[in-house]
């Protein structure tokens, strides 16, 4: 999950609290609150971190992760450029493997 999506997944949560505060009582709210401020907190955390690593010039091995994900979501082409590549190249260790039995 990139340092954006759980930007957008701790604002969520709060959303939801926000939303759900005139059903629930005093003590329920303040815990809860205190669950989302934890998840502000780590996506503030997250966020620090990718910059660090940006201004480096690193990858975290998650990193690496998040950035093929993200390729793969915005670019079509690549998508099935991929798709047709992983047919292939799963065809071709097949065929491997049987004739070698």
């Amino acid at each position: 999950m990139s340092c954006e999506k759980y930007k957008e997944y701790a604002e969520g949560l709060a959303a939801k609290l926000e939303a759900e505060r005139p059903q629930i009582d005093e003590e329920t709210y303040k815990e809860r609150l205190e669950e989302v401020e934890k998840q502000r907190e780590i996506a503030r955390a997250y966020s620090a971190s990718e910059e660090l690593l940006r201004e480096k010039n690193v990858v975290a091995l998650n990193g690496l992760m998040t950035e093929a994900v993200k390729l793969l979501e915005n670019d079509a082409a690549l998508r099935k450029s991929c798709r047709q590549d992983s047919a292939i190249s799963w065809w071709m260790n097949f065929r491997i493997r049987i004739s070698r039995n």
